[in-house]
């Protein structure tokens, strides 16, 4: 017995579950990209962070050694102008 007869056959109701089950899906689906790119950008801020923090710093040091290093070599050269 059914306690709602609202004239849709038992085909139109599983189509119309089908159907919200799909977008539900869909939904879901789209979701689950936006976090991944959420992700993705996070990583891409830590690493241009990372960069700018320690990498610069190491690159500077390294160049203060090589340029002590050839005025070590070169001691009648003015570097200070």
């Amino acid at each position: 017995m059914k306690l709602l007869d609202d004239g849709l056959s038992d085909d139109t109701r599983t189509n119309i579950g089908w159907g919200l089950i799909s977008l539900l899906s869909f939904s879901l689906l789209l979701h689950i990209i936006s976090i991944l790119i959420n992700f993705v950008q996070g990583i891409k801020k830590l690493y241009d962070w990372f960069l700018k923090s320690f990498a610069n710093k190491f690159v500077i040091r390294k160049r203060r050694v090589v340029l002590n290093e050839i005025k070590s070599h070169m001691p009648n050269q003015e570097w200070n102008k």
